[in-house]
């Protein structure tokens, strides 16, 4: 679609519910792997905070280059990566994970309404942690294996933003969770995990966090646009019901 005509169509969404995910990608057209992030997505929200129509906020810190990643970079965050895969199952990795993010950031479990007054001790028994965690880092995983492909990346990753728009997520939540991933990574792999390494998959997220936050900003800022809108059109309205009404009364007037 025309990004003009793909526009007012996620800006009729948009008065409805917010529900970005229903009205979908509006950046480009989603390849096979594109589109297990995004069905994966579905469950993470269903996870995740009430819906919630949010202001655009501040732009969180970049730690990503303006250049992107190297292919030596590339290619160190998926050889590692596999070797996480290899020696841990995913659903380990997210426990691990979302462990250390509450730890750190003990005021995030407010945004899993499902698993938020869970004890930290208890959390892995938890069905709705686990299945949150795993969710999360599948789609992680998903990110690395196109990695090769940059565009395809950005539109997953601003789409995944857009879909986050309606929850009670900013862009430093983001942010957060790259900083607990990049510790479990140094948990998981202790030396393996060289410095340049790091490195790579600290620019990685950071580009993660970036476009996220793009989506994130661009879908609020639309749903700010289209709630403006609605209130211009209800104060029309009840200004011509107003001149209506008065135009009625003077006829009848002149007619007594």
């Amino acid at each position: 679609l025309p990004r003009s005509i793909a526009n007012k169509y996620v800006l009729a969404a948009s008065k409805r519910c917010y529900r970005w995910l229903a009205v979908g990608s509006v950046t480009c057209e989603k390849t096979k792997a594109t589109k297990k992030i995004m069905a994966n997505t579905e469950g993470i929200i269903a996870c995740s905070s009430i819906i919630e129509h949010r202001e655009p906020e501040d732009r969180p810190d970049s730690t990503s280059s303006d250049e992107g990643l190297s292919s030596r970079q590339i290619e160190a965050i998926q050889s590692s990566w596999g070797l996480v895969e290899a020696s841990i199952d995913l659903q380990t990795v997210g426990i691990i994970l979302f462990k250390r993010l509450f730890q750190m950031s003990p005021q995030m479990t407010a945004l899993f309404p499902k698993f938020c007054d869970v004890p930290q001790d208890k959390l892995e028994e938890n069905e709705e942690f686990r299945f949150h965690a795993k969710q999360v880092v599948e789609t992680v995983a998903l990110a690395v294996s196109i990695l090769d492909d940059i565009p395809e990346l950005v539109c997953a990753l601003e789409d995944l933003g857009r879909v986050h728009s309606h929850l009670k997520v900013e862009g430093h939540h983001f942010k957060a969770v790259g900083e607990a991933l990049v510790w479990t990574m140094q948990q998981g792999l202790g030396d393996k995990l060289t410095s340049s390494t790091q490195e790579a998959w600290i620019n990685f997220y950071g580009i993660v966090t970036d476009r996220m936050y793009v989506g994130l900003r661009d879908a609020r800022a639309l749903a700010n646009q289209a709630e403006a809108e609605d209130q211009d059109e209800s104060a029309t309205g009840e200004a011509c019901a107003c001149s209506t009404s008065e135009s009625a009364q003077t006829i009848s007037s002149d007619d007594d």
